[in-house]
């Protein structure tokens, strides 16, 4: 979803304010706000951005998610090769992706799943999305991901499908390595020159991505824990 149809989202959701009082409460001039919701202005600057949230009384996440970033389902377990415990849904699954921990996130980077690195035990995550042959499930262990009054909640104990082929965009969940072999589970923030990894949960602080950080996938899928 583009940044003028959340912009428009938010303001109907705030009692449908105009352009023109969004001006008074944001200082944002009501020309650069018509702009936006006509789609001129793609990228605004993120100062504008902050204006424009802070009048909203929302977190500027809010106007720079994507819809759909993540299809939410249950999750289904199986040990490899047997087939998926929850047989209904295991048969609308697309295929199955196998549980890697973090240390075989780190050591495989972005090659290919057939690798040394992996055993016969791992369990398999059935995941409706057309992903591709190096897509792999991860338990989320980051509670900076973790913010229910900002859309997209990625809890302690949820899985993710992560893609190491599918496109990096702005507002993506993404997962990177950093230089100390830290794996990081973070949303991508493009602002001008710079691009930022970023967490749902505020508390947490903006990364800036340098040539320090490899970026290893992106999430496409999130399922809620079985218990």
């Amino acid at each position: 979803m583009a940044i003028q149809d959340n912009l428009e989202r938010e303001m109907r959701a705030c009692n449908a304010i105009t352009q023109y009082e969004l001006e008074k409460r944001s200082g944002v001039p009501q020309p650069t706000i018509q702009r936006i919701l006509s789609g001129k202005t793609k990228n605004p600057k993120m100062a504008t951005i902050n204006k424009l949230a802070a009048a909203l009384e929302i977190n500027t996440s809010r106007l720079m998610e994507e819809e759909h970033l993540i299809r939410e389902d249950r999750v289904l377990y199986s040990k490899a090769p047997g087939p998926s415990l929850d047989s209904e849904n295991a048969q609308t699954a697309s295929q199955k992706v196998p549980l890697l921990n973090k240390q075989q996130i780190i050591a495989l980077g972005t090659a290919s799943l057939n690798s040394p690195l992996l055993n016969k035990t791992n369990a398999l995550v059935a995941t409706p999305s057309a992903v591709s042959r190096k897509a792999y499930a991860y338990i989320m262990q980051d509670p900076s991901m973790n913010s229910p009054s900002e859309g997209i909640v990625l809890p302690l104990g949820h899985t993710i499908v992560i893609d190491p082929d599918e496109t990096v965009k702005n507002g993506r969940i993404i997962v990177v390595k950093d230089k100390q072999n830290n794996l990081l589970i973070k949303k991508l923030l493009i602002d001008g020159p710079n691009t930022y990894l970023t967490s749902i949960n505020t508390q947490f602080g903006p990364i800036l991505l340098t040539s320090e950080h490899t970026i290893l996938g992106v999430a496409v899928d999130v399922f809620r824990r079985l218990i």
